[in-house]
């Protein structure tokens, strides 16, 4: 029996031909990148290249390209905490796309990933709990966003935690104890979540040979998922224009074909445009 590498070796040329033929062409209306994501998914689970697994919060970083390389928006972090304790309540029909890719074991995927994940904590200002890279054993792609949310509400219950101001559209102070986030009124406001605080979040698992393999696989996915996944919140106008920005200056655009790149990056399976909105 042909060994995981060997099989992944196999298959990866017929992968890459259906992620070459997506970012090539120009349908990106969020049905057809969601279209483009089934197949993928249903390949994986066909030829036992993922799997699934549950992964307690704390060994559970950030894959470098989830949302174009944005990988998390911090505050955003804060108000996923709020919504779902204060507002929606715990939904676990909200993970059941959870993606994650494994960590290699060494190689250029895992050093990329494990530095990314580090500049990721250093640039959010406290916003989002430590992490430390040698416990981690997946890389998420989509749910990033409750990830790093519970793995918040854990350092909670270890360490004072000093809320930001999310303004009047979130009651944060529900969650607080003297100024700080508090685990217990977390789990009291939103008594779902606490064997998700515990056990962690359930991710369709890509084995990491596939994923060097095929460089953008986890792109696409992480894009499929959340053109459908809300993660209770919505992107507005200036978050799309910030991260419109973020992706101009990370690439260094300069050119009108950088731009229309950045552009259908941004705008991929996102609800401005599905509505035909431009920019």
């Amino acid at each position: 029996m042909a060994s995981v590498t060997e099989r992944a070796a196999e298959l990866a040329p017929s992968y890459n031909a259906i992620l070459d033929a997506f970012e090539d062409g120009d349908d990106w209306d969020a049905s057809h990148i969601q279209a483009v994501g089934y197949k993928l998914r249903s390949m994986l689970e066909e030829h036992n290249m993922a799997y699934w697994t549950r992964v307690p919060p704390g060994q559970a970083g950030v894959h470098p390209d989830n949302r174009d390389q944005e990988m998390l928006v911090p505050i955003a972090v804060w108000e996923l905490i709020c919504i779902v304790a204060t507002l929606k309540g715990w939904d676990p029909s909200q993970l059941e796309g959870a993606l994650a890719c494994e960590l290699p074991p060494a190689g250029r995927l895992r050093e990329r990933a494990l530095r990314a994940n580090v500049v990721l904590h250093e640039k959010a200002a406290d916003l989002l709990a430590p992490l430390d890279p040698d416990t981690i054993k997946v890389l998420t792609a989509a749910s990033s966003h409750m990830t790093a949310a519970l793995r918040l509400v854990n350092y909670a219950g270890e360490c004072a935690v000093v809320a930001p101001d999310l303004g009047s559209e979130y009651d944060i102070s529900l969650l607080l104890d003297n100024g700080k986030l508090s685990k217990a009124k977390v789990e009291q406001t939103c008594p779902g979540i606490s064997e998700y605080l515990r056990d962690g979040i359930s991710y369709f698992t890509v084995r990491y040979p596939l994923a060097e393999l095929c460089p953008s696989l986890m792109k696409i996915l992480s894009a499929s998922d959340n053109a459908g996944h809300d993660t209770f919140r919505k992107e507005s106008w200036l978050q799309l224009l910030m991260s419109l920005h973020a992706k101009a200056t990370a690439s260094e655009a300069s050119t009108e074909e950088d731009w229309t790149r950045v552009g259908k990056a941004t705008m991929r399976g996102t609800y401005a445009h599905n509505s035909s909105a431009t920019i």
